[in-house]
Formats: C-alpha cells, sequence, structure tokens
C-alpha cells in the first residue's frame, strides 16, 4: 500500500523526537526520579486481536504500555454504532496509522454502550476503561506532569522515566470533521460520562501539563487499559 508523503513525514518527526527524548533522558538535571521502568509483575504482554500489548507498573497500577489498535476501520466522517461490530478510526483514514499510533475511537463505541465506570469496555479480558479515580492517581504519581508519560518532549529532560510511553497520535474532531494534532498530543478516554453528549479524557500536548477535562464523546480517542484489580 503507497502511503502520502505527509504521513512519512510524520514517521520520521516521530522518529527524531524519541530519539531525542532519548538523548535528554541522558543529561543531568535535578527532576522527580522514578523507579526503572519495568513490566507488571507476572504479566509481560498481553495477546488481543492479534496485537501484543506489553505492560508497564507505575506506582501500584498496572496499565497496558501500547494504544489499542482494534476493530474494522471505517472513515473519519462515518458515525461507530452499537452493530456487534468493533470500529476504529485510523488518523487520516490511513491504516498505517493505526499500525503506528493505535485506533481512534468514540467514547460509545470504547464502552460497548454502557455508562458503568470502570467498565471493561474493549479491553481485553481482566482489563477495564481506566476511572477517573484512577487517572487522578497517576496524575498525582507523576505530580501532574506529563513529560514523565510520553516518548515525545519539547522542553525539558527526562520524559518517558514511567514507561507509559505516550506517543502523539493526535485525536479525530467530531466539531471540526477532521483529524488533529498528530505529533502534537494525544488524548485518551476515560470511562465517566458527564451528560449525553460529554464524557472525560486525559491528554497531553507540547507542553508538560496533564490535562484532565470533559469533551465531546463523540471526538475520535486513543485508548489505554488499566488492570483490574
Amino acid at each position: 500500500m503507497k502511503h502520502s508523503v505527509s504521513t512519512l513525514i510524520v514517521i520520521i518527526i516521530v522518529t527524531t523526537l524519541f530519539s531525542s527524548c532519548e538523548l535528554y533522558k541522558q543529561k543531568e538535571k535535578k527532576e522527580k526520579m522514578f523507579p526503572p521502568a519495568i513490566p507488571c509483575p507476572g504479566i509481560e504482554s498481553v495477546e488481543y486481536h492479534g496485537e501484543t500489548y506489553p505492560t508497564i507498573q507505575i506506582g501500584s497500577q498496572c496499565w497496558l504500555a501500547k494504544n489499542l489498535n482494534i476493530g474494522v476501520q471505517v472513515d473519519g466522517n462515518m458515525e461507530m454504532k452499537d452493530n456487534g461490530e468493533l470500529e476504529k478510526y485510523c488518523y487520516n483514514n490511513d491504516s498505517l496509522n493505526c499500525e503506528i499510533y493505535g485506533g481512534l475511537y468514540q467514547w460509545d463505541e470504547v464502552m460497548q454502550y454502557t455508562n458503568k465506570e470502570g467498565a471493561r469496555g474493549i479491553c481485553p479480558e481482566g482489563w477495564h476503561i481506566p476511572t477517573n479515580l484512577e487517572v487522578e492517581e497517576l496524575s498525582l504519581f507523576v505530580e501532574g506532569n506529563s513529560k514523565y508519560l510520553k516518548i515525545w518532549n519539547y522542553l525539558s529532560y527526562y520524559c518517558n522515566q514511567t514507561g507509559f510511553s505516550a506517543f502523539p497520535a493526535g485525536h479525530m474532531d467530531y466539531d471540526k470533521k477532521q483529524f488533529i494534532g498528530m505529533a502534537l498530543s494525544c488524548h485518551f478516554w476515560v470511562s465517566k460520562k458527564n451528560d449525553i453528549s460529554e464524557a472525560l479524557g486525559f491528554s497531553f500536548e507540547f507542553n508538560e501539563i496533564f490535562y484532565n477535562d470533559f469533551t465531546n464523546c463523540h471526538n475520535g480517542f486513543s485508548v489505554r487499559c488499566i488492570k483490574d484489580e
């Protein structure tokens, strides 16, 4: 399959950012230090729908260290439906972007059409979509600083010390009907709904702030699963 020049440019940019991040981590600077990033005890990885997902222990939490990439690709202009078939968006409708960054999903599809906080949703058995309290715990662990969770970093050292390995996957903006933010930001769903049209998400951008706010549940966000207790 042939891919656009813009997609190849994005791959080069992300590769460069990752390399720069690794160089930054080697420099000396006073920062919050974490234990060495290790897989969750007894669960180095999870096989799910033909994909291998490494795990990472962050404090008392066990996370998948890779965005979910499951389901049948649909066009970004299409609404996801409760039709018994998992569906996903790929940034710019390019399947290669799903292979690199994982799929993008609307909140109801992620939750498999339940409003129960902490539901399994589209996660593997024994895992679930993170709750608000679990995301707050993650934010507290990194002192609200997203650089410890993402592999790209423009402003300072010590990125991705926790091993969470957040990629700048961007998102599908429902109101603007376009894909936005690849190489600049990433957005993840939380299993908490505010009302019929808004659900909670957490996101990282070019700065070091850990954002956690309600947004249009029709947006297409990435998904990270956390292990059941």
